[in-house]
């Protein structure tokens, strides 16, 4: 009786470890198995965020001996916690490629520009990261955490959030300068001063009485204003390089105050948010020698101020 019941035992576990062995390994996990064997990939996320390819591979390991122990639910736990942590070793190795990419292209580019690529990748990255911190945090609250282990992923969380919290006035400039772009009868740009809004033909010959058809783009950017109350406005009056220097500063000045009244006064802007200043000639922005560059610097540019 003895012999047989070791007998029957040794079969039953003959026949689990044969079910075991037989059974498919769960969609999440042979996912995660082809992610991790592109050896282009992990190699660039180890290089650019070792600690976080690291904590990858660990919850990898767990999600694989879950499955070795026939632990479906554990399995599927680890394999996405894996592919989140993962995810996030990739997203800054794309940043750290944007960054290499960004540096290369600096000797050919404005210092401006390039550092507005910068930070459009630096707010991507943060906020992505904050989305996938906040999944592991989820996850992780689905199972029984040492309370340092809460503590840690709860400070790094808050740090993350932070960090995408304080560059959200990247964001707002991003949005704020596309808002200006699309303003009738203006071009904008953005650089260290803020987002500008260059206008050209509100006046006709020497005069300094805005043209009424040109009135539709000053409400344009009087609506933009109030839509992006934090930021003050300049407005700077230029010429091109035809007359005196000082015939030229007196007529900057008058249109740059005409522009500055009709938005306080018509508009209703805050007056002591609006300022203005004549430049005459200085920092042409077309070759003066042409009419069409001299039309180009006869502008007044309205300067959403960066503080």
């Amino acid at each position: 009786m003895f012999t047989r019941t070791i007998r029957f035992l040794s079969v039953a576990g003959f026949v689990a470890a044969l079910a075991c062995s037989s059974t498919p390994r769960p969609q999440p996990l042979v996912a995660l198995d082809g992610q991790m064997k592109d050896q282009t990939q992990t190699a660039k996320a180890q290089a650019a965020a070792p600690d976080v390819y690291a904590e990858a591979q660990r919850y990898y390991a767990q999600a694989d001996k879950a499955f070795e122990d026939g632990d479906q639910k554990q399995t599927e736990y680890y394999a996405d916690l894996a592919t989140v942590t993962l995810a996030t070793a990739n997203e800054r190795a794309k940043i750290a490629d944007a960054n290499a990419a960004v540096e290369s292209a600096k000797a050919r580019a404005q210092a401006a520009a390039g550092v507005k690529t910068e930070q459009d990748a630096r707010l991507s990255d943060f906020s992505g990261r904050v989305s996938r911190m906040e999944r592991i945090q989820q996850l992780q609250q689905q199972q029984q955490l040492s309370a340092a282990d809460r503590a840690q992923l709860a400070t790094e969380l808050n740090k993350a959030r932070a960090t995408s919290a304080g560059l959200a006035p990247l964001a707002e400039q991003k949005a704020l300068l596309e808002e200006c772009s699309s303003i009738p009868g203006a071009t904008a740009r953005q650089d260290t001063r803020g987002v500008i809004v260059s206008l050209t033909d509100l006046f006709k010959g020497n005069k300094t009485q805005i043209l009424p058809e040109r009135l539709a783009s000053l409400k344009a950017v009087a609506d933009t204003a109030r839509k992006y109350p934090g930021y003050p406005i300049t407005v700077d009056g230029y010429t091109d390089s035809r007359g005196g220097s000082a015939a030229n500063l007196t007529l900057s000045t008058a249109r740059a105050q005409a522009v500055a009244q009709y938005l306080t006064d018509n508009e209703k802007l805050d007056f002591t948010r609006v300022k203005s200043a004549g430049h005459g000639g200085e920092n042409p922005v077309a070759d003066n020698s042409t009419a069409d560059g001299r039309a180009k610097n006869r502008r007044v540019e309205v300067v959403f101020v960066v503080q």
